[in-house]
């Protein structure tokens, strides 16, 4: 008997060391230089680059990433930074990631390796067809850390897009976001400094504007990018009836500043003053140990019926910490979701996901399946 037990221990162990490589890789930072082009993917091969649990651990349940994202292997002529493809990411009222109802968000995230001995360069570019129809502010690239953020901020006339850091609310650079146009970004860390990067359409990039920070270089980063906004009273965010959708591409994250940025940035319509208009103030003293802030973490039931072990790999390794008191405090300064969306606004054009080399209107995707208790979360500092 004492040997039947002992075969039985012995083989799920052994079981159980063949499933953890696996696991360990899904979770390891990616090294750099890390390519998120969307050239050479499709919907389907998504997880080859990113973790899609955002777009798929919905309040409805499981769903597949193509309600969310679409890909368009040539959607943007000529490429940049070396790439044509398009990812559009879209949000509506169903854009709820597990428990998360005072949210809405759609993402795509990567874990990413820092590089401490020098520069850590992260580049994005981004696009929108139409006007915002849910006039919010949208956190659109953002570590998790929050060390740096950008947003697009629907609650102005015009719309603003606004570089922070260190996880304060202070605009550190803001220019006018106009649809139909590539905005380009690119953001260096280094120790103590932060160098934002940017230009417009084909223009290469150009050094824009620099700040600092205290602490110690991050090791790793959990980088996302996509549209996320939330309300500051824990309500339900009202959405009008109609998605809106913003397109990305050039997506990488280099050990250097590549050869093709830097020089002087183009003298364009931008500020580098408070959103409020007041006088720039010295830049807060922020140690890399102060974003993150206490939070309480939420519950994570069971995974839906029919998960797949990669599902679960994701699940695990996303964060799980609920939203700080600072996050509604920065969006109660922006006022960006007290108030509700105005009602006119035009439809998003939506990529044909993996059918197309254009860009081609779409009906909007929509999630069904019973609601389920699911309540899961992912650390977001500020709103």
């Amino acid at each position: 008997m004492t040997r039947i037990i002992h075969s039985i221990v012995a083989s799920s162990v052994t079981f159980l060391a063949m499933l953890q490589p696996s696991r360990v890789q899904a979770a390891g930072d990616q090294k750099l230089p890390w390519d998120g082009r969307f050239q050479d993917l499709k919907v389907g091969s998504l997880n080859d680059k990113y973790l899609t649990h955002i777009l798929t651990d919905r309040q409805n349940g499981k769903v597949k990433p193509d309600q969310w994202v679409t890909i368009t292997p040539k959607g943007r002529s000529k490429a940049f930074n070396k790439d044509t493809g398009v990812a559009t990411l879209a949000v509506d009222s169903e854009a709820i990631f597990g428990g998360q109802t005072n949210f809405r968000r759609s993402e795509l995230v990567q874990n990413i390796a820092g590089n401490t001995a020098g520069i850590t360069f992260f580049r994005v570019s981004l696009r929108k067809e139409k006007p915002y129809a849910n006039k919010y502010s949208w956190q659109v690239v953002f570590p998790e850390s929050h060390l740096f953020e950008i947003r697009i901020d629907a609650t102005k006339d015009p719309v603003e897009l606004v570089w922070y850091t260190g996880g304060g609310i202070e605009t550190r650079w803001s220019t006018e976001f106009k649809t139909k146009t590539w905005y380009n970004f690119g953001i260096a860390v280094s120790t103590g400094k932060l160098a934002l990067y940017f230009s417009e359409e084909d223009d290469p990039l150009a050094l824009t504007k620099t700040e600092s920070y205290n602490g110690a270089v991050p090791s790793n980063y959990e980088f996302h990018f996509g549209q996320l906004t939330l309300s500051n009273d824990g309500s339900a965010v009202k959405m009008v009836d109609e998605q809106d959708v913003l397109s990305f591409n050039g997506v990488s994250v280099e050990d250097s500043v590549p050869s093709d940025a830097g020089g002087a940035a183009k003298t364009t319509n931008s500020s580098s003053s408070s959103s409020r208009g007041s006088a720039p103030s010295k830049t807060p003293e922020v140690t890399v140990d102060e974003y993150a802030v206490a939070t309480t973490a939420p519950s994570t039931d069971a995974p839906a019926t029919g998960e797949t072990d990669e599902e679960e790999s994701q699940v695990a390794e996303k964060s799980t910490d609920a939203t700080s008191t600072a996050s509604f405090a920065s969006l109660a300064a922006d006022g960006s979701t007290d108030k509700n969306p105005a009602d006119e606004s035009a439809d998003d054009g939506k990529l044909d996901s993996d059918t197309s080399d254009e860009y081609t209107p779409a009906a909007a995707p929509t999630t069904t399946g019973a609601l389920t208790a699911t309540k899961s979360g992912c650390k977001v500092r500020r709103g």
